[in-house]
């Protein structure tokens, strides 16, 4: 009898936790808010290098001459870290309401810091890779290195999270990929990496995923009609 209440205690520790740390992932809605302020990113990084949407355009396929200028590279980079900042706020903002809709502690807390921890280190080491890229004129396959780390990133915490995390991870290595052996078209793959799959996956994470999402409750009124 004794063991089995230890059994009992110890499965209801382990769900807690798996549910603390599913807490703090990507929501269906965070997933739709970060992918719509990346498409934001590309159309005002596009009018500021180009001036248009063209480069966003498949059938548009740029050559630039030369290196690009201190001040632009600045702005970019000014620009990444901002969508970067937007982009974690929203997540963990969205992650504590999600926290406290559920009535759990939203706390840093072992299972948490190992995950944060999965998540930054391909992160930042994919980070460093594309300054140092660009700090040596090599700037072709900058924008093909951070869709595919960030993949790594999603793949790496996948176990801590929802399994559908490593999925996405999957399709931003497959754009990154994808990038490195078509040239010209960097600005294109980096507005579907992190723009377009990300409103993809919010979308299907809330129609299919989400116990309140639509098409659960849509399946699940067919199932009440025919009982």
């Amino acid at each position: 009898m004794e063991n089995e209440e230890i059994v009992d205690t110890l499965s209801e520790i382990r769900n807690l936790m798996e549910r603390s740390s599913k807490v703090l992932s990507l929501s269906g809605t965070s997933s739709l808010l970060v992918g719509g302020c990346a498409m934001a990113g590309a159309f005002v990084a596009s009018y500021f290098l180009y001036g248009s949407l063209e480069p966003l355009h498949w059938n548009y396929v740029y050559e630039r001459s030369g290196s690009p200028s201190l001040e632009s590279l600045a702005w970019l980079i000014g620009l990444a870290a901002v969508l970067i900042g937007i982009s974690l706020s929203i997540v963990f903002a969205m992650s504590y309401y999600r926290a406290k809709r559920l009535h759990l502690s939203f706390r840093m807390d072992a299972v948490m810091r190992k995950m944060l921890f999965s998540f930054f280190l391909p992160l930042v080491a994919g980070g460093l890779l594309c300054l140092s890229q660009m700090y040596n004129g090599n700037y072709a396959s900058v924008a093909s290195n951070m869709l595919i780390f960030y993949g790594i990133a999603l793949i790496s915490i996948s176990s801590f999270t929802y399994s559908s995390t490593k999925h996405l991870g999957m399709c931003e290595i497959l754009v990154g990929l994808s990038d490195s052996f078509i040239s010209g078209h960097s600005l294109f793959f980096w507005m579907v990496g992190f723009g377009i799959l990300h409103i993809l996956y919010g979308a299907w994470f809330l129609i299919f995923f989400e116990k309140d999402g639509v098409m659960r409750r849509f399946f699940m009124r067919i199932k009440k009609g025919r009982a």
